[in-house]
């Protein structure tokens, strides 16, 4: 059947005809998913004999009839997805709803208006599907006169998801004495679930979601008894308050037959109790003896605040335990170890050792099992203690009773000697048996260990041995990061039968599991030496791992004699080069090859040609090196690969099709090269015609991880998220991708295709429910189109970034229930008002669109706000009342006028570091009520550590300048292109000068009125100033000494004032001044003196304008000295002598403007020579001889006028003398 519309499908549209009315004994319509477009036509409602209207998966607009939810004999309405069509109010009153209506189902749609309460009354009613429109209000919670109940009996399913209901829980929802399913998650719901509503509910009730609401807690009173139940992202969920003020966990019963609780980010916080999966006896009220967590198959408590042990779970459910970004302290029990479940610990601050022998176990069965250990545990991202237990995880068990040959001995004295780049002299003090804790013990003690004392080198640290005393393990690990774990895939979700069809409930997906976390582990562990090839000796090895030294040989030929090698690791070596011998790859055993992080180049792979390579290899890694050449045909043999990774290298051409034999691969990584080809062209190499449909999910069904991001590959990206998919990370941003309109892009958790060529339409590009991702990057490329409501809703989770695009349209309102942290929508062409930010983002980025209007409310959570470049006109009423996070925020260039906003006063804008209001019409005075930072008192600065910006540039602001807009956690200022008057004030004086007071480094006030002097005090008060800009203002007097002491001072502007009096020696007091502009005062003394007062500048110095003042004297030779120096302008002074030869030896010099001077004498003949684009001015001067020939093709004007005994192209011809007749 060809795809429809509402699915990301294309096939022509046709309309359901009027005629249909005339039907009179129809009794089922039926056209699903069959490319139907414009209005239902009201003749449908003649239909008196239907009972059956199926027209989902279409793409219909307009509004519903409402005769059509009167017909008399109708049970079954089916209209949901239909492209979010379908649109307007639904009926409301008595009599609006049909008495033999069973199912309603209208989810996926645009409808608005209030919830229909009179519909959830129809008698006969059991299905009910408004879920992922726009609809309004609150839920019944009163019976309607004459005693008739809020709810219809016969419900068995109420999903209301996705919408924008309002108030709390009735306790009316009882009522429905057969309901199976309750699903109300993303919307606004508030309050407390009524304790009553648990007891009340029927006992048959299976599937409760309210997750993605405002409800608070206590949470022991949402425990409501389903099997699968749903309350996460309710931020304050948890309460204030548990049983003793233990957690909000004490005092709670979980439901029976629970099955899968769902509560991340739900504000839990407290200790678990060890009682809490004990399951009450119903008969005797009383907890058995014996724990566990009976039926339980899922349970997820992640994004919390729970703290303390994790004794409570002591017997964990049979299928996933997550419980990442806590405060979890404490070890991790021995139950945690197993492949039976997984569970996830990450971002805890669990210590302690790891339970090795289950973990060794686990290494045991890493091949046998086909996947990665850390599949099933995940411990990423605790504290330290933890990681070197990791590590040592890694390291052989010892074999103290075990010998070793005096042969294999003697190779290992010889690996240790190469190592440590000559021989090692022993250690005094040092076991040879002991094992290194992670902790002070160098690298060097811990091999010159080896040998000392009578221990056997199956004792010796990294070593392992087989027990008839042969040398099986080496693992000599530097300072590590381990990679603990793979992406993990959800279960699909669950389906079930209903009137004869599949129903499936989609659940919200867990938190993202970000695809890795890395664990810094075993510091001061380097080794500087080589590798032996010796170790060729060792032919009984079977795991070797040397890795994270500096290794600067070559990979020894000998490893190739290593036929029982099983794991090679010789990763982040660094200096390790040369070619990767070919044989390597034969190994008949070899499963894990890791060569990542090194210094090798030659092939990636060897060629075909060359013998056969091992099909057992499982997992290649040879990223981050120097490789170079194509991916050869010969990738094609190892078809037991499930990680390939050749990222990061100079590879080139084409991807082969013989990578499609890998079917196995799970992880593949090849971003960060120069490869080219069309990724289609890759999946039809195996899918053939249908490479459309199957793409690279019909290549590798079992991918998990793709990223071909930084590459230069073409092609269509729908092939990356083919049906089917299971992507977890999905990168292929910085490429040349492009996207047939109709296709549903991704369905991976992270989704990154930034910086590619897609240009269809959003809402081409998206498909709700199918598309869903925690991480959306789709900036930088020509998407059009509005913003489809439900990607900001339900089809993102955390991040969404369409920056860069051509979008056009409004925003849709900003609600979105999974919890977005970030959203970015700037440089686009968006227009309208700015909706309701939600509560849960943190960053949100405007900048660059049409929007007009105002800055709406800013909710608690928000972080950054920039609304820059935009047409917005006000500030509604107290917007930051509430923005007690915030940090940043951006509303310059955009059109605000009337006074300065007052931000200082508002009591819970204290974090904001950032405030840029330039470039608007804003008028007023200035004082420090207009900046939010904190107050001047001991240590308040130690929350801004990087300093304050305030930036209110090309305003209207008039007055006075405060001096107590001199905070002293201000960083930068700028008040410049304003209508400021008076003088410049000096800061207040701070009664604790405490150095964690971060001082002013940044000050521009020029464009101003301002008048007076350059106070000693102003520049006396910043020593951490390095940019100062007074420009173009009315000061007046003579420059301050302490300014030539401005210990950090780079950039100093005083051009365009009424300054006077010589200099002071401007570079005394540091060696950093780049760029000096002291143009257009009334300047006096010598050039030679200036320039002689800036000699520690030499190197520094880029720019420097001293035109329009009164500076006199000859230009020094000295001034060759400046090598640095990019631009010179000293026009219009009273300079005399001639121009010094060594200027021309500035090859950094691109401007010269020596015009309007005295100068004299020749130019000097190298000028330009070694600067060609040197722009050189010279007019007005009184300079002579001829002009030198580089700087023949400048034109005229830059030495007329003036210069009346000048001569040479572009100026006349010189004169020759000719020799007198007969002779001189």
């Amino acid at each position: 059947m060809p795809g429809g519309p509402g699915r990301g499908g294309s096939c022509p549209l046709g309309a359901l005809s009027p005629a249909i009315g005339d039907l009179s004994e129809l009794s089922s319509l039926v056209f699903r998913h069959s490319c139907l477009a414009g209005e239902l036509p009201d003749s449908v409602t003649r239909l008196q004999k239907l009972t059956v209207l199926d027209m989902r998966d279409n793409s219909f607009s307009g509004s519903i009839p409402p005769g059509l939810f009167r017909l008399p004999a109708l049970r079954h309405l089916h209209l949901s997805a239909n492209g979010g069509g379908l649109s307007g109010s639904l009926p409301e009153g008595p009599g609006a709803y049909s008495t033999s209506l069973e199912t309603v189902d209208l989810a996926g749609n645009a409808l608005s208006g209030e919830l229909p309460r009179t519909l959830f009354r129809a008698p006969a009613l059991r299905w009910a599907d408004l879920q992922s429109n726009n609809l309004t209000g609150e839920l019944p919670g009163q019976a309607e006169a004459g005693g008739a109940g809020a709810y219809s009996a016969s419900l068995v399913a109420l999903i209301l998801r996705n919408n924008s209901l309002s108030g709390g829980l009735p306790t009316e929802l009882a009522e429905m004495t057969r309901l199976k399913m309750l699903d109300l998650g993303g919307n606004r719901l508030s309050g407390a679930v009524p304790q009553a509503l648990g007891a009340l509910l029927p006992a048959v009730l299976d599937v409760v979601r309210l997750d993605g609401n405002a409800l608070t807690g206590p949470l022991c009173h949402a425990l409501l008894p389903a099997r699968d139940l749903a309350l996460g992202f309710n931020p304050h969920l948890g309460g204030d308050s548990g049983e003793g003020g233990k957690g909000s966990l004490h005092g709670c019963v979980l439901p029976a037959k629970l099955e899968e609780l769902s509560a991340p980010h739900a504000g839990l916080w407290g200790s678990v109790p060890p009682d809490l999966f004990l399951a009450v006896d119903p008969q005797t009220g009383r907890r058995p003896a014996m724990g566990g967590l009976g039926k339980v198959i899922e349970l997820n408590f992640s994004r919390n605040s729970l703290s303390g042990s994790l004794s409570a779970f002591s017997v964990l459910p049979s299928g996933t335990l997550d419980l990442s970004y806590n405060n979890f302290t404490g070890g991790i029990p021995e139950a945690f170890f197993s492949f039976d479940r997984r569970v996830d610990v990450r971002f805890n601050a669990l210590s302690g050792p790891l339970y090795d022998a289950r973990r060794r176990k686990f290494e045991d069965r890493r091949f046998e099992k086909g996947t990665d250990v850390w599949d099933y545990l995940r411990v990423s991202n605790n504290s330290a203690a933890i990681a070197r237990a990791v590590g040592a995880g890694y390291l052989p068990a010892p074999s103290p009773g075990v010998q070793a040959s005096a042969a294999e001995t003697a190779v290992l004295l010889a690996v240790r000697d190469a190592l440590l780049g000559g021989p090692a002299e022993a250690a005094e003090g040092v076991d040879g048996g002991a094992l290194a804790d992670g902790g002070n013990s160098s690298w060097a003690a811990l091999l010159s260990g080896w040998g000392v004392g009578t221990s056997s080198a199956c004792a010796w640290y990294g070593v392992g041995c087989t027990a008839d005393g042969h040398v099986d393990t080496l693992h000599l690990l530097g300072d590590e990061t381990v990679t603990l774990h793979a992406p993990f895939v959800p279960d699909s979700p669950e389906c079930e039968d209903v009137y004869g069809e599949k129903i499936c409930a989609h659940d919200p997906p867990p938190p993202p599991p970000p695809v890795r976390f890395f664990l810094q582990g075993l510091p001061g562990r380097k080794s500087t030496g080589s590798l032996s090839t010796a170790l060729g000796q060792l032919t009984r090895l079977t795991s070797l791992r040397i890795s994270h030294h500096t290794l600067s040989s070559s990979l020894p030929a000998s490893l190739s004699l290593l036929s029982h090698l099983v794991s090679l690791d010789l990763s982040s070596n660094r200096l390790l080069s040369g070619a990767v011998p070919p044989t390597l790859y034969t190994l008949p055993e070899l499963r894990e090859l890791t060569l990542r992080g090194n210094n090798l180049t030659g092939d990636a792979l060897p060629s075909s040609g060359a013998a056969a390579l091992s099909p057992s290899l499982e997992s290649l890694d040879v990223g981050g090196d120097q490789l170079s050449g194509s991916i050869g045909s010969s990738i094609g043999a190892l078809t037991s690969l499930t990680r390939l990774a050749l990222d990061h290298n100079r590879l080139q051409g084409s991807l082969p099709g013989q990578l499609c034999a890998l079917w196995m691969l799970r992880d593949l990584q090849l971003q960060g090269n120069a490869l080219q080809g069309d990724l289609s062209a890759l999946a039809a190499a195996t899918s053939g015609s249908s490479s459309r449909m199957w793409g690279l999910g019909g290549v590798f069904p079992l991918l998990t991880l793709l990223d071909v991001s930084s590459n230069q590959l073409s092609g269509d990206a729908a092939v990356l998220a083919p049906i089917g998919s299971q992507f977890s990370y999905l990168n292929a941003s910085h490429n040349h991708l492009t996207c047939s309109p109709g296709s549903a892009l991704w369905t991976a958790w992270h989704v990154d295709l930034s910086h590619n060529r897609i240009s269809a339409a959003l809402d081409d590009l998206v498909s709700f429910p199918d598309s869903f991702a925690y991480v959306l990057r789709l900036a930088h490329n020509q998407i059009s189109g509005p913003i489809p409501a439900s990607l900001l809703r339900h089809t993102v989770s955390e991040e969404l970034d369409l920056s860069h695009n051509l979008l056009s349209g409004t925003i849709p309102q900003i609600v979105n229930y999974y919890s977005m942290t970030t959203l970015d929508l700037s440089y686009n062409q968006l227009s309208g008002a700015i909706p309701d930010i939600d509560g849960s983002l943190r960053r949100c980025d405007f900048s660059h669109n049409q929007l007009t209007g105002g800055v709406p409310q800013v909710p608690p959570a928000l972080e950054h706000l920039n609304a820059s470049w935009n047409q917005l006109t006000k500030i509604s009423s107290s917007p930051f009342r509430s923005a007690e996070h915030l940090e940043s925020l951006d509303i310059s260039h955009n059109a605000f006028s009337g006074v300065l906003p007052a931000l200082g006063v508002e009591p819970r804008l204290t974090r904001l570091t950032y405030l840029d209001l330039s470039f608007n019409a804003f008028n007023g005075s200035v004082s420090q009520q207009h900046f939010p930072l904190p107050a001047a008192a001991a240590g308040a600065c130690k929350t801004v550590p990087h300093g304050a910006e305030v930036r209110l540039s090309h305003n209207a602001l008039t007055g006075n300048i405060s001096g107590s807009v001199f905070s002293p956690c201000l960083a930068l200022l700028d008040l410049s292109h304003n209508h400021l008057s008076g003088a410049i004030p000096p800061p207040p004086q701070q009664s604790d000068q405490s150095p964690s007071l971060l001082p002013l480094s940044h000050l521009d006030l020029s464009s101003n009125k301002l008048t007076g002097s350059i106070s000693t005090a102003l520049v006396a008060s910043f020593p951490a100033l390095n940019r100062l800009d007074v420009s173009n203002n009315l000061l007046s007097g003579s420059l301050p000494p302490s300014l030539a002491l401005a210990p950090a001072l780079t950039h100093l502007d005083l051009s365009r004032n009424k300054l006077k009096g010589s200099l002071p020696a401007l570079c005394q007091g540091q060696q950093r001044l780049a760029t000096l502009l002291l143009s257009s005062n009334a300047f006096s003394g010598s050039v030679s003196s200036l320039l002689s007062s800036c000699a520690p500048c030499t190197s520094s110095l880029l720019s420097l304008n001293i035109s329009s003042n009164q500076l006199s004297g000859p230009l020094p030779a000295s001034l060759s000295r400046f090598t640095a120096l990019q631009s010179l302008v000293a026009a219009r002074n009273r300079m005399i002598g001639s121009i010094p030869a060594g200027v021309a030896s500035l090859k950094a010099l691109q401007a010269l403007d020596l015009s309007w001077n005295g100068l004299s004498g020749a130019i000097p003949a190298l000028l330009r020579a070694a600067a060609p684009s040197l722009h050189v001015q010279l007019a007005g001067n009184a300079l002579s001889g001829s002009v030198p020939k580089p700087l023949s093709d400048l034109p005229l004007s830059c030495f007329r006028p003036g210069n009346p005994k000048l001569c040479g192209t572009p100026l006349p011809a010189c004169k020759t003398s000719k020799p007198r007749k007969g002779g001189w």
